[in-house]
């Protein structure tokens, strides 16, 4: 499923989200998008660098590795985590904020968000 916004794709998890249960991935990866907002614009920064070397596609699996690479080797001050399974969704958010790289990253189906 493409998304043509940002807003469109965090409604849509918004709506997939289980309130009933804490430990459901669209809860999860909300919560963390909104009170670490500096952990998807390191993901934002490194993809559009990778977009200017590599144009036609990208991992977004290589972008997780290399912000846990940057905040572990080369940053003094902190270090982020991620978890492997918000990388899909910050794929699908990058593709929702910048609709003219809407196929950069390959996505599978996410059987744990129904639509997804």
């Amino acid at each position: 499923m493409q998304f043509e916004t940002e807003n469109e794709f965090l409604n849509f998890l918004d709506g997939a989200k289980h309130n009933m249960r804490k430990d459901d991935l669209a809860t999860r990866f909300l919560y963390h998008y909104r009170t670490e907002p500096e952990v998807y614009q390191m993901f934002e920064q490194f993809t559009l660098q990778l977009i200017s070397k590599r144009p036609d596609r990208g991992s977004h699996w290589m972008i997780g590795n290399r912000m846990r690479w940057e905040s572990t080797v080369n940053s003094s001050t902190e270090r982020y985590k991620i978890t492997n399974d918000y990388l899909g969704l910050y794929a699908r958010l990058f593709m929702a904020r910048h609709p003219q790289h809407n196929e950069y990253f390959q996505v599978k189906e996410m059987k744990r968000i129904i639509g997804l």
